[in-house]
């Protein structure tokens, strides 16, 4: 196995472990927390929006953890073959940056209450 498959692969396995800590501490925060979690970082949504903030803050980290995962896939793709690797990635932080934008507006309309003000600025 050629090394740039290894280190590619640790790049996207680095990656995943950052981003899956940080979902992870703010997904423990969020599970104690009675606020909604923030999709991004300024992007606050008010308790009053959301008539069921565990279920929501539950389904934003069940997002989220779906996208590290799909960060580690890469990495192992990138095992066997450099290029499918370069491909999953790309794949994974283009098109689906988009795909958690529109994954998280669901969410939001899942989960709002119906007597709050409605916004959701991203």
């Amino acid at each position: 196995m050629p090394l740039i498959n290894i280190v590619f692969a640790i790049i996207c396995f680095g990656c995943a472990f950052l981003l899956g800590a940080l979902v992870g501490v703010v997904g423990v925060w969020t599970y104690r927390s009675k606020k909604p979690m923030p999709f991004w970082t300024g992007s606050d949504v008010a308790p009053e929006e959301i008539r069921d903030i565990p279920a929501y803050n539950r389904a934003n980290v069940l997002m989220w953890a779906v996208y590290v995962t799909c960060l580690v896939l890469a990495g192992v793709l990138s095992l066997f073959g450099i290029v499918a690797g370069a491909t999953a990635l790309v794949a994974v932080i283009v098109p689906g940056t988009f795909i958690l934008i529109k994954t998280h507006k669901r969410v939001f309309h899942k989960y709002k209450s119906e007597t709050g003000k409605y916004r959701i600025e991203l």
